[in-house]
């Protein structure tokens, strides 16, 4: 903008009179360059906004709109509107516009909320290292180079770090890598480590310091145990304790598509590789990413980070997650009984048996109802008062970290005892006018009626 133009110029003077280059023509900056810089609030998301707006004493009484609307550049009314539906689709705000006990941890926290909301659910999950490692990732950048001019030699080099088809799982691979050499190699093994896999030893490092502080501002919340405070053997047995289940990647995929909700894409079969779409809109994945020339994918559903529209869309930072993860943790499901389908988010469609669906809803509301207590009561007694509900969220993770069949639905056995059932149930009536003759087609929903083929 023109005030950035002369607010640098004015460098040049700060001390004794100086000169100003400028790389541009006059021109462009009388005709090209805006009178000043476009607003924050008017560029951006408003999530989070909407949040500190709750914590601001003076604003309490305050309709969220109404906040909005005094400011001096107040943003358009959809741009609102949608970020307060996305914050109650969160479970941040309530219908009332209130915050949450999940709304006030995710306002505490210093990062975007769907990275607020992946760090608490690693808590409550008990896998905390590791998505902490993924949400410092995700907050700074890329460990991986990847040179213009060695771009596949870097490739050929991190393809050791590429796990279980996400990027979330390679990033916490290659920081777990290279602490490892560094423990046994000091920190010139860990340099060479670094250079033979092209890999920015400075972004490591702060991966893990970014993940330090994050695990303060969770015990700050009192999510997790406050380690500065613990003697050797108990702040190693408090870690253990908070990392018991982080040995699983399907865990942890799972934990992915609860942070990164709503943010999925349906995997279809393509021509050389598989197609891409959320809802109706087509997507690419970023040439950076592990899973850019995957030829297939083993599951039906991807969680992303991030969607950058350039020439097309293109999504970064990409994690296949399974239909189970999104039942348990994604949006609110719809269950269709006579059409033996799910609905998740009014748009990932799932043929399911109306029985079976029922039971994931009610243990999803279980699940949700303790997650939310025990953020509620973040610093007391983690389980007591809620053992029964504890006891679904510690069935629902061994299930979840098994990886049997219960964890991708299979819509073609569902089909075929649903027919089977409706067989059955056409023989034992009475035969009627036209009764008996014609069968009832399942699983033909729009987007994800294969939802978890495998």
């Amino acid at each position: 903008s023109q005030a950035e133009a002369r607010q640098r110029a004015g460098r040049a003077g700060r001390v004794r009179a100086g000169h100003a280059f400028k790389l541009y023509t006059r021109q462009r900056y009388t005709q090209s360059m805006l009178p000043a810089r476009v607003p924050e609030m008017l560029r951006g998301p408003l999530q989070e906004l909407c949040l500190q707006l709750r914590l601001a004493p003076l604003l309490e009484s305050y309709e969220l709109r109404a906040a909005f609307a005094r400011a001096l550049d107040p943003p358009k009314a959809a741009t609102v509107e949608a970020a307060i539906i996305a914050l109650q689709r969160s479970n941040a705000l309530d219908a009332d516009e209130a915050l949450t006990p999940l709304g006030r941890h995710l306002a505490a926290l210093p990062v975007e909320i769907c990275i607020g909301r992946l760090m608490l659910y690693g808590a409550l999950f008990s896998c905390a290292d590791p998505i902490l490692l993924i949400a410092a990732a995700l907050s700074d950048r890329s460990p991986f180079l990847q040179p213009l001019a060695r771009r596949d030699e870097a490739k050929a080099a991190q393809v050791c770090f590429n796990r279980d088809e996400s990027d979330h799982l390679a990033a916490v691979d290659a920081y777990q890598k290279w602490m490892h050499v560094k423990r046994t190699e000091g920190n010139g093994g860990a340099k060479r480590f670094c250079d033979r896999h092209f890999l920015a030893e400075r972004a490591l490092v702060g991966m893990g310091e970014a993940a330090d502080q994050f695990w303060g501002n969770l015990a700050d919340l009192g999510l997790l145990p406050e380690l500065r405070r613990l003697g050797e053997a108990d702040k190693q047995a408090a870690r253990r304790s908070a990392n018991r289940h982080a040995d699983s990647p399907l865990l942890l995929k799972a934990v992915l598509a609860a942070g990164l909700f709503p943010n999925v894409l349906l995997v279809s079969p393509g021509r050389a590789r598989p197609s891409l779409s959320q809802q109706k809109q087509s997507v690419s994945i970023h040439p950076s990413s592990f899973n850019h020339m995957a030829s297939s994918f083993t599951t039906s559903y991807l969680v992303f980070h991030e969607k950058v529209k350039t020439s097309k869309i293109v999504v970064h930072d990409v994690t296949a997650v399974t239909a189970l993860d999104l039942l348990l943790l994604g949006g609110e499901i719809k269950v269709l009984h006579a059409q033996h389908r799910v609905v998740i988010d009014n748009w990932i469609d799932l043929t399911i048996s109306p029985r079976v669906a029922v039971l994931f809803k009610a243990l999803r509301h279980q699940m949700m109802s303790l997650m939310r207590r025990r953020i509620a009561d973040a610093g007391g007694a983690r389980d007591g008062g809620h053992a029964p509900q504890a006891a679904v969220l510690e069935a629902v993770v061994e299930m979840v970290k098994r990886g049997t069949v219960a964890a991708e639905i299979n819509p073609e056995a569902i089909k075929e005892r649903a027919i089977a059932a409706r067989e059955r149930e056409q023989q034992a009536k009475p035969s009627g006018r036209g009764g008996g003759n014609t069968k009832p087609e399942l699983g033909k929903g729009k987007g994800g009626g294969r939802g978890g083929r495998r």
